[in-house]
């Protein structure tokens, strides 16, 4: 009983429903991901973090490296396989060096996300193919100029949060910067000055 009223008494522990721009619906997806209350969705860290500006660093790399970067789309290619299924084929640049990205099984959707001068994150692995450097179904995320709020249209970094079906990034960064909007301070004043230190609070978005 004790429990609970901490609980209700304590905001960073209530609910994240309660949250602006949360509601019921948006909360049961974010459990699926662990975040039930408002301190979850202040200590829910990304895992990786896009650069908007052209990293011309390709040159450097090599088949076989793990990497994650942000370039240009250059052109886009649908053709049919043999089989009749559709191949989807996206030339990027990093402004020095070309890559073409591969799905050989996609969502339809893809063949209208990918435009030509559009920037892009894009993760996982080198690979090569008739001599041009390849990535076969890469991680990516379309960088959108247009972010809700102005912090997020200032920032040369975004954070990318791992996310579940029903949840988009462009979702999840605002929702994280309204928690800390609203409750940073108090995630300051509850933790010791060491903890606070280390956690490097208000440095997180």
């Amino acid at each position: 009983m004790a429990e609970n009223k901490v609980e209700t008494t304590n905001p960073l522990l209530q609910s994240v429903k309660y949250l602006k721009g949360v509601g019921d619906n948006r909360a049961r997806l974010l459990a699926k991901l662990g975040i039930k209350t408002v301190l979850d969705l202040l200590e829910y860290f990304p895992r990786a973090y896009i650069n908007r500006k052209l990293n011309p660093s390709l040159f450097e790399l090599n088949v076989g490296d793990i990497v994650a970067f942000t370039a240009m789309i250059s052109w886009v290619d649908i053709r049919s396989s043999a089989r009749g299924k559709n191949i989807l084929n996206v030339g990027v640049s990093d402004s020095k060096v070309g890559l073409v990205c591969s799905w050989f099984k996609y969502p339809k959707a893809y063949e209208t996300l990918f435009r030509p001068g559009r920037l892009v994150w894009l993760s996982g692995t080198l690979s090569e193919y008739n001599g041009q450097l390849q990535m076969v179904h890469p991680d990516f995320e379309l960088i959108e100029e247009d972010e809700d709020s102005d912090f997020w249209h200032q920032r040369e970094v975004l954070p990318v949060y791992p996310l579940t079906e029903g949840l988009n990034q462009k979702l999840m960064r605002r929702l994280i910067y309204n928690a800390f909007a609203n409750y940073a301070k108090l995630l300051e004043e509850n933790l010791p000055a060491s903890r606070s230190e280390e956690r490097r609070v208000g440095e997180r978005v």
